[in-house]
């Protein structure tokens, strides 16, 4: 079924309360791009994730859509995390290339997941910094090992939503958010397309060297995955694939039918230190000359 979805650990502490307000003017910004991402597998019903609905349920509970809930491996209950019951399935059948394509598209520059923290006062504790998400252009350099070089500037994908958490809490080098949006660019069936995943929660953790790995989860609508299967007579599995999306969607369950619109994923990537591309401001017509000769190649980044 997954083939569909192929273009597309930590103990993690409790997420810590959002400001009402931005923290100070961000004069320190620290920006990495996802490097590698794949998908979170559970192995006897532990799985790395977030509580995204706040309910914890089980194959009998209707407010969870009859989804049986994981747990974390520090045991925190209400892990929403069904798209991992998928993987075995897809690993033994066409879908087994869905990570690898994924990976291509990263290192390609199709899908560039940029996280920006501003104000940052000190990379391990900080009481208070600021998280953009954003998706990033560019064609990315790669390394003798094939992943992103670290270092590089990207361009802001303006096409896409920016998603921003406020006055969050840096200890021990771990940031946790959540209410966020994340669109992914994917290629399906040679069909392109934006992965709208709503509703996120993101657990990421610095290095030293400003590198980070971490974890993110979300939902997404099956209906969006639906309407690029439904056409498609090539498709052996179509109808088993539109039937177990439906039936194993877990998350938003409508007031009036029950029914669960969107299916809750977890993914896990390594991320490098990178810079955000800032166009200079505009010209003012002022002619005066300053004796800066930089030039738009040396744009700064923020």
């Amino acid at each position: 079924m997954l083939a569909l979805l192929s273009a597309l650990a930590c103990v993690a502490p409790e997420p810590p309360a959002e400001a009402d307000t931005p923290c100070d003017t961000p004069t320190q910004t620290q920006v990495v791009v996802v490097s590698k991402m794949t998908f979170t597998r559970r192995v006897d019903g532990v799985s790395k994730g977030f509580d995204l609905d706040n309910h914890v349920s089980d194959t009998n509970d209707a407010e969870g859509c009859f989804q049986e809930d994981l747990v974390d491996p520090n045991g925190k209950p209400g892990i929403d995390s069904t798209f991992s019951a998928f993987l075995p399935v897809l690993e033994a059948s066409e879908g087994a290339a869905l990570e690898g394509l994924l990976q291509d598209a990263i290192d390609a520059g199709r899908v560039l997941v940029l996280f920006e923290l501003e104000d940052v006062d000190d990379a391990a504790n900080d009481t208070c910094v600021n998280l953009d998400v954003l998706g990033g252009v560019g064609t990315p350099r790669l390394g003798t090992d094939g992943t992103l070089l670290s270092g590089q500037t990207f361009d802001v994908d303006t096409s896409l939503p920016e998603s921003r958490a406020d006055g969050l809490a840096l200890t021990d080098g771990v940031l946790e958010a959540q209410g966020l949006e994340l669109t992914i660019p994917i290629q399906i069936f040679e069909i392109s397309f934006g992965l709208a995943l709503h509703d996120v929660a993101v657990h990421i953790e610095l290095d030293a060297l400003g590198n980070a790995t971490g974890y993110l989860g979300g939902g997404f609508a099956v209906e969006q995955i639906i309407e690029i299967l439904e056409p498609r007579d090539d498709i052996d599995i179509k109808d088993l694939a539109i039937d177990l999306l439906r039936t194993s969607a877990d998350l938003n369950p409508d007031a009036t039918t029950g029914a669960c619109p969107d299916l809750s994923v977890v993914l896990e990537f390594e991320a490098t230190s990178a810079f955000v591309y800032e166009a200079p401001p505009a010209d003012t017509g002022d002619t005066s000359d300053t004796g800066d000769d930089t030039s738009a190649g040396d744009a700064a980044a923020r």
